[in-house]
């Protein structure tokens, strides 16, 4: 059985990871019972968390002493330590809450010498403080979709393939699938690179049975891609065979500009569409939006502002439109 200290912060991102450890037992400091007490009140999403975790302390409380602590189904323990203060190094304030965290691994380690003691936190500097005070801390990631990221669907890959082949699909928009190490998906993107000279290459589409040549855009309004990505998304979104396109990446590489460009070009250009809705989550961005000053839409620019300065930019530089929210 391992001991995991859970921080505040913890608690209040995701109040399941009480329950999230299995059979190993999962201490709680007092003073994260205060810190919670003092994030309790209010609307926002860590607010409710706060009253959750307290609520679900509540219910263990009744099944038996939590300072000794409680069984869980997964055959782990939840308790709530009162050691908080014995065990702060002198160069450390005894009144800061992540001390006394730190206070009760450097206890811990000390009563369960062949158990593996550590602090799971969100906050970047408390792990510093512990690593450098010999306690293990870790992250919370429990709640990832995802757990391993090299492993997410990419949507497009790389193959070596002869010379011909790029020939091929340069000359006649498409060549057949061989030579591959695992079966494509339909619309997997592909970019096929020379096995003699890998600055000869192409990009293509695989279309369920053969590899087709992607179809390239120069000019959206303005917009063009700058790179295979980029020219792999513009593809997808003006294949009007694919009727839902996801796209991941971090931010700056393009993501929200090009979906605007695709979706202004096929309005006003190709006439597919009739209108454009935009839409975003409405999670809170500091205070919920009934708290902020203004009418509708000035209270909406926090979340509906990077939208619209990219259709500012594709319709007002254009000079064929000028975009002004209102």
């Amino acid at each position: 059985m391992k001991i995991y200290i859970l921080d505040t912060n913890v608690l209040m991102y995701e109040p399941k990871a009480l329950f999230a450890f299995d059979d190993n037992e999962v201490v709680i400091p007092l003073i994260v019972l205060d810190e919670l007490d003092k994030h309790k009140n209010g609307a926002s999403q860590a607010a409710k968390h706060a009253r959750m975790v307290i609520r679900s302390l509540d219910e263990l409380r009744a099944l038996g002493n939590i300072n000794e602590g409680v069984l869980t189904e997964r055959g782990g323990k939840i308790r709530v330590e009162l050691n908080n203060l014995g065990n702060i190094p002198t160069d450390l304030d005894p009144g800061r809450t992540d001390n006394r965290i730190i206070s009760v691994a450097l206890s811990l380690k000390k009563t369960h010498p062949d158990t593996k003691v550590a602090v799971i936190t969100k906050d970047i500097n408390l792990r510093v403080k512990c690593d450098a005070l010999g306690v293990k801390a870790e992250d919370y990631t429990s709640d990832s979709v995802i757990e391993n990221l090299d492993a997410l669907y990419t949507g497009h890959t790389t193959i070596m393939v002869d010379d011909d082949d790029i020939n091929c699909i340069h000359q006649s928009g498409q060549v057949a699938v061989k030579n591959i190490t695992r079966p494509l998906y339909p619309n997997e993107f592909v970019h096929l690179k020379s096995n003699v000279n890998e600055k000869h290459s192409a990009l293509a589409k695989f279309n369920g049975a053969v590899l087709e040549k992607i179809k390239t855009f120069g000019n959206i309004w303005g917009i063009s891609s700058r790179n295979k990505e980029q020219a792999f998304t513009l593809d997808a979104l003006f294949d009007q065979n694919v009727k839902l396109v996801t796209i991941t990446g971090k931010a700056g590489t393009g993501k929200t500009l090009l979906s605007a460009a695709a979706g202004v070009s096929q309005l006003f250009d190709s006439k597919v569409y009739k209108r454009i809705v935009l839409t975003r989550p409405i999670m809170p961005l500091g205070r919920d939006i009934g708290f902020l000053p203004g009418d509708i839409d000035q209270k909406m620019m926090p979340w509906m502002g990077p939208l619209y300065d990219n259709l500012d930019l594709i319709l007002s530089e254009t000079g064929r439109f000028y975009f002004r929210q209102s």
